[in-house]
C-alpha cells in the first residue's frame, strides 16, 4: 500500500503478488496489485490479477472499493479507483 501511495507502481505491484502468495485469501494484495498493474497499463497482468480478484469476490465493483478503502486521502483513493478502471473492474 506504501509503494501505491507513493506512485511506485512497479514495486507496488510486485509486493501486492508476493502478498498475494503469501495470504491468497485477502482481496486487499489483489486490489492493490491490479490498481498498480492497470496504471503501468500492463493488462496482461492487470486481467490475470482482476480474474483472481473476481474468483474471490465476485460482486466486487469500483464503488464497493471506493467506499471501503481504507486510504485516507481522496486522491489515493481516486488513484486506485482510476488503476482499476484501467484493469477492466466496472
Amino acid at each position: 500500500m506504501a509503494y501505491f501511495q507513493g506512485a511506485n507502481y512497479e514495486l507496488g505491484l510486485i509486493y501486492a503478488r508476493e502478498a498475494h502468495r503469501l495470504r491468497s485469501g485477502h482481496a486487499v494484495p489483489l486490489i492493490i496489485g491490479t490498481a498498480c498493474a492497470g496504471l503501468l497499463d500492463n493488462q496482461e497482468v492487470a486481467r490475470e490479477l482482476l480474474g483472481r480478484l473476481k474468483s474471490l469476490v465476485p460482486d466486487i465493483s469500483r464503488d464497493a472499493v471506493g467506499a471501503t478503502s481504507s486510504f485516507v486521502r481522496a486522491e489515493d483513493r481516486a488513484r486506485l479507483i482510476e488503476g482499476l478502471a484501467r484493469a477492466g473492474l466496472n
